[in-house]
């Protein structure tokens, strides 16, 4: 079985990566790469053609750097207008406080004659 993870680790070498972010990585190709080596076996390739073939896939299909892309991306925080939905929550909330309120009144047979 090859060693994916070191070839995987030497084509990273350049970009300086964090060693969370390259360990991620790592991880990530090493189990497609296995998964792939596997498969290319399970249809009869030999194991030298397989392992040839799955690191040729990740050179061809770009892999490594769309996982790249994926890691690197920066995740925008929703933004989150707290005014907006204080006063939003606050006016539905009054809102269903007086349709409970008048639900009650009528309800309530001790509501004295004048009111209805």
């Amino acid at each position: 079985m090859p060693e994916w993870q070191q070839e995987i680790r030497h084509r990273l070498a350049g970009l300086k990566l964090a060693p969370l972010r390259e360990a991620e990585i790592v991880e990530e190709l090493s189990l497609y790469l296995e998964d792939r080596y596997e498969e290319l076996l399970a249809l009869g390739h030999p194991p030298e053609a397989a392992r040839h073939i799955s690191l040729a896939e990740l050179t061809e299909n770009d892999l490594l750097l769309r996982e790249l892309r994926r890691v690197e991306r920066p995740v925008a925080p929703d933004q989150i207008n707290v005014k907006a939905n204080r006063s939003g929550n606050m006016i539905a909330g009054i809102w269903q406080d007086l349709r409970f309120g008048t639900r009650s009144l009528l309800k309530n047979r001790a509501l004295p004659l004048w009111w209805c």
